[in-house]
């Protein structure tokens, strides 16, 4: 009766908004209240409002009062003054948006540690490493990544960039580095270079590693001419760039899939 008694004074939109901004808090700053109510309205997706009202929030509380601040400070390990460095896309902080412990955040400083795959958000008063397994996800440089939780057991862990999907295929490709010692008379320093990984994909539930189109024609069975006709007429783009070659042949997979409704 509470629950009702409360919607219809403030009105269920009004509500959801100051919900998901008290979720922001602190656990210890959170009644059992809020936590239950909560349920209610934050399956929902936000409108454009919604956004602006996050990021009209955290600007004046400070991201160090919300659940964002939750993780150790970020000390650099290893001395690096080339270009070879271990960050995704640049050194330099990024803004971008990221999803943590079940809350967005937007307009973030943030930049992602390829090769000790952590995350890091500059709050203007420090930088600070998040939690992983509270990542749920991040927005870099117009690069989505999704956090891999599929099983304690599988190979498929951690953060991946998503580079297509929909209601049947997702697409991910791991990024990771390699790292190499260079030394002269008086200092130790590193460089990272790109390590080539191969792609995954997620089908009907079950994660499957592609790296041939061999790989792709054992689970789309149905599909082989089809599929080595992609792979004949795009060769050139599978060259020179092979994220999009996989973005091309995952979306004329899809079509043909719902065209002919072939079951494999």
């Amino acid at each position: 009766m509470l629950i009702v008694l409360v919607l219809e004074i403030l009105g269920a939109g009004i509500l959801k908004t100051l919900l998901q901004l008290l979720m922001r808090f602190p656990k210890n700053l959170k009644s059992g209240f809020t936590s239950i109510l909560v349920c209610l309205f934050l399956s929902q997706s936000l409108t454009a409002q919604e956004v602006k009202t996050y990021s009209w929030f955290d600007e004046a509380v400070g991201v160090t009062n919300t659940s964002l601040y939750n993780g150790v400070q970020y000390v650099e390990q290893h001395r690096n003054i080339n270009e070879n460095h271990k960050f995704f896309l640049s050194r330099d902080f990024i803004l971008g948006t990221l999803y943590y412990d079940g809350q967005p955040y937007f307009s973030q400083l943030l930049k992602y540690n390829v090769f000790d795959e952590v995350l890091i958000v500059n709050s203007k008063e420090s930088l600070f490493q998040l939690i992983n397994n509270k990542v749920d996800g991040f927005e870099l440089g117009g690069h989505k990544f999704i956090n891999v939780r599929s099983g304690s057991h599988s190979r498929v862990q951690g953060f991946y960039e998503v580079l297509f999907e929909n209601e049947q295929i997702l697409v991910l490709k791991e990024h990771s580095r390699y790292m190499n010692e260079l030394k002269d008379r008086k200092f130790v320093h590193y460089e990272f270079k790109p390590q080539n990984k191969d792609y995954e994909i997620k089908y009907n539930n079950e994660y499957y590693e592609i790296s041939s189109r061999r790989d792709v024609m054992k689970i789309f069975s149905g599909l082989k001419k089809e599929i080595r006709d992609i792979y004949s007429s795009e060769r050139a783009l599978r060259r020179s760039n092979p994220d999009e070659f996989m973005i091309s042949l995952f979306k004329e997979i899809s079509q043909l899939i719902q065209k002919q409704n072939i079951e494999i």
